[in-house]
């Protein structure tokens, strides 16, 4: 992976990392998990009571299979697991 960035290397690559984490957590709660949406909703007090039950929904989850699927999921030759911890579960 190629980073360009005015900021300090080490800087770049640690919020770029945090910044992964989030796409991940939206990804999960569209289209590879949750499908957020297929709600169509649009007024801003019923999305926020939305997001704030699937990051609970997601949380739960995710800390249900992370002890046994890690052991479970097939790592892809760079180290990452095949499938999401989030799928699995």
């Amino acid at each position: 992976m190629i980073v360009v960035s005015n900021v300090v290397f080490e800087d770049t690559i640690c919020l770029y990392r945090k910044r992964w984490e989030i796409e991940t957590l939206f990804s999960c709660l569209k289209t590879r998990g949750f499908r957020m949406e297929d709600t169509h909703m649009t007024a801003p007090e019923k999305m926020e009571k939305l997001l704030f039950v699937l990051a609970i929904s997601f949380c739960w989850s995710y800390k249900l299979v992370i002890k046994d699927a890690e052991k479970a999921i097939h790592r892809k030759p760079h180290g990452r697991l095949s499938k999401s911890l989030f799928r699995v579960g």
